[in-house]
């Protein structure tokens, strides 16, 4: 009982420990060189001392001044590490990016830092590797695991599929798949001779939300507004599907 009574006064003690400019312009300095950091990161430890508006501007110009943060070397460092050690596909980085404010141009370089030959090369690898690790027997429920397994990483529809034709027989027939994203989702129709049919739609959760509810809770004439919306969606999704051609368009 006692120790745990010294620990929580130190605990406080240490919150009530105060330091000057200079000294938290150095604790800043050492968490950008341990690791590259964007603006969002750095604002978000100094709330750790509680700063003034004035003193936080001061040491954000520091910082950026001498290099300690560079938010474009920080998207290419983030880029680079999740494609390579994480084998992440572009659309995840680029939501990740997006989370943490990077701006859409940073993004943009950052994304630079993969090859198109490289990033080819990895989903067709992680697609071979996560195919021997599945045991399902039924090849439509495998196929089906194969691609959650990739749009979970955050791979294009259309490099799916290449992924997915490489590790797996597509039947003759045509498969479906869906590539669904926080503003849009993307279908692509494909079969063992390719691509035949791919189109984006704006029914992603975001932008559903963006463009129907504006109140809290949701009103009853928000859900049929959606509701209506969705089934044009679908009618017309039904419709194109129907009348794709059965030979290769890509």
């Amino acid at each position: 009982m006692k120790c745990f009574f010294n620990l929580e006064i130190e605990f406080f003690m240490k919150l009530k420990k105060s330091f000057t400019v200079d000294e938290i312009k150095k604790k800043l300095e050492h968490y950008c060189v341990y690791q590259d950091r964007c603006h969002k990161e750095v604002e978000t430890k100094m709330k750790e001392y509680l700063l003034i508006p004035e003193a936080k501007e001061i040491i954000f110009l520091h910082l950026m001044q001498h290099d300690f943060l560079n938010e474009e070397r920080f998207a290419k460092s983030f880029a680079r590490g999740k494609f390579r050690i994480k084998k992440w596909g572009k659309q995840r980085i680029i939501r990740e990016l997006k989370f943490k404010d990077v701006s859409s141009y940073n993004i943009k370089t950052g994304l630079k830092e993969i090859t198109d030959d490289e990033y080819l090369e990895t989903i067709l690898q992680i697609t071979e590797k996560r195919n021997e690790l599945i045991k399902e027997t039924n090849l439509f429920k495998k196929k089906q695991k194969l691609i959650s397994f990739l749009m979970r990483k955050g791979y294009e529809s259309d490099l799916i599929y290449k992924g997915v034709k490489s590790s797996l027989s597509l039947k003759k027939s045509n498969s479906l798949i869906m590539d669904i994203g926080g503003g849009s989702v993307e279908f692509i129709l494909a079969n063992t001779h390719g691509v035949l049919w791919k189109q984006s739609f704006s029914i992603g959760v975001a932008r559903i939300n963006q463009k129907f509810i504006h109140s809290d809770p949701i009103k009853l004439n928000e859900i049929k507004l959606i509701y209506n919306y969705l089934i044009r969606v679908y009618f017309y999704l039904k419709l194109k599907i129907k009348n794709v051609p059965p030979n290769f368009i890509n």
